[in-house]
């Protein structure tokens, strides 16, 4: 696992004292943080079945 990363409430996170270098953090309650996670799941899902025609095999050992 990464530097400075969380698995909390059954998700992965960057530590949010690490984060306030880079940008101003939000708090966000659990619930918000599972329709998050909720929508981006559905979001690949949804690509997943219109753009994909199969997973590629591996490569061929040399």
């Amino acid at each position: 696992m990464a530097e400075k990363v969380i698995f909390e409430k059954g998700y992965y996170e960057v530590d949010p004292a690490r984060m306030q270098h880079y940008v101003k953090q939000t708090v966000m309650n659990d619930a918000e943080c599972r329709r998050i996670i909720k929508c981006r799941t559905m979001y690949l899902e949804w690509m997943l079945n219109h753009f994909s025609d199969g997973v590629p095999a591996p490569p061929e050992e040399e």
